[in-house]
């Protein structure tokens, strides 16, 4: 199975572009914070998709260089993590018969494999929650004596999802239903005041983007098919005439 998963990562990767309004946003966004221009779109501060997968893509432009094909070894990478993850939860929580059965799924799924050749914060927002579902599974079974640390970096890793996609606000209220659960043998005063940690380092890096954010107007352009196609792909410098016609494969 490892080779099998291994092997469909592997032949995902190409120079192609797949030509989405999304896909488009995320791109320009982490390529002006790789530039220096800031977190700008249509030569306006953009107010309205979280910073963590455009940071990723400025990270690639900086480390590597701008190109669509070291986007798609992103994107690959980081759908193979995510099956790994996926599977590795699921044997922690249910054995590695399930594991092998239900994670081997998740790993070969088309869904997975799919996101991962869009250049769209999907396969990563899944990789962020599957990260703070194994940080709640340590936080239990790391004991009593380093609780406060060990709470608070379970809190970072909720508050992860919150940065990819706006819907993650909704990862860490329901995962300190577990904190609470995993506590209910503390006296009541720790379990709130843990469970008071945990969700306050949570909200945390949300707000400090809510916070940030709130320094500019809202954004009035997000994205269309023809800027996607367009701003992507006819106009885009760096890539040559046969890499543009390819991009164009929907």
């Amino acid at each position: 199975m490892a080779a099998t998963v291994i092997l469909q990562f592997s032949l995902i990767i190409n120079s192609s572009w797949r030509a989405q309004p999304d896909a488009a946003l995320y791109l320009e966004l982490g390529e002006s914070l790789a530039a220096g221009r800031g977190y700008v779109f249509n030569n306006e501060p953009h107010t309205y998709a979280p910073p963590a997968y455009p940071a990723l893509i400025a990270l690639v432009n900086v480390l590597l260089g701008k190109g669509m094909l070291f986007y798609r070894v992103l994107m690959s990478v980081l759908g193979l993590i995510t099956g790994v993850l996926a599977y590795s939860l699921i044997r922690r929580l249910c054995g590695s018969e399930t594991a092998l059965l239900l994670g081997g799924f998740c790993m070969t799924s088309h869904v997975l494999l799919e996101n991962s050749t869009i250049t769209c914060s999907d396969t990563l927002f899944a990789f962020s929650v599957f990260l703070a579902f194994h940080a709640l599974l340590s936080l239990g079974a790391s004991g009593q004596r380093w609780w406060p640390l060990t709470t608070a970096i379970c809190g970072i890793a909720a508050g992860l999802p919150a940065l990819v996609r706006i819907n993650g606000w909704g990862v860490a209220p329901a995962l300190a239903f577990y904190v609470a659960h995993i506590t209910s043998d503390a006296p009541r005063a720790r379990r709130a005041g843990q469970t008071a940690l945990f969700l306050a380092v949570a909200a945390a890096p949300g707000a400090a983007w809510e916070y940030y954010k709130s320094f500019f107007p809202p954004s009035s352009t997000e994205g269309t098919y023809v800027n996607a196609v367009l701003g992507r792909d006819i106009f885009y410098s760096d890539l040559g005439g046969a890499n543009r016609v390819e991009g164009l494969r929907l």
